[in-house]
């Protein structure tokens, strides 16, 4: 009887990091609540209240804060153009990418990205 209940707590989990891997690795597409609640094999209504409980967030708001996170982590480690970074995490436009970069974290991309070679320089010196 055990085993049988912690299958039941495994399951939703299970399902729960298989969506988010998925979404991870589609950053760049759009992705709709449909595709997301069929994927998890429920409607929409209840995948919406489910992720949401679950995560803390709808499925739109943890795409954006998965993109945002990816776009911070290009910004730290690569020397790619901003239209560049903007297309990687799903953006087709750079200004629409920076406003909303801006409003997550209170600084442009190119400012959050200066910011961190300006703390890199001043632990070498």
């Amino acid at each position: 009887m055990e085993e049988h209940q912690s299958d039941k707590t495994t399951e939703p989990q299970y399902r729960l990091r298989s969506i988010t891997s998925w979404m991870e690795e589609h950053l760049a597409e759009a992705l709709s609540l449909s595709q997301l609640a069929e994927r998890a094999g429920v409607s929409e209504y209840h995948f919406n209240r489910w992720f949401k409980r679950t995560i803390g967030l709808p499925p739109s708001q943890y795409q954006i804060a998965l993109r945002l996170d990816r776009a911070k982590r290009l910004l730290r480690e690569t020397n790619l153009d901003l239209i560049d970074i903007a297309n990687e995490v799903g953006y087709v436009n750079a200004s629409d990418f920076a406003r909303l970069f801006r409003k997550a974290s209170g600084m442009t991309p190119n400012d959050y990205r200066q910011s961190l070679h300006e703390n890199e320089e001043s632990l070498t010196k």
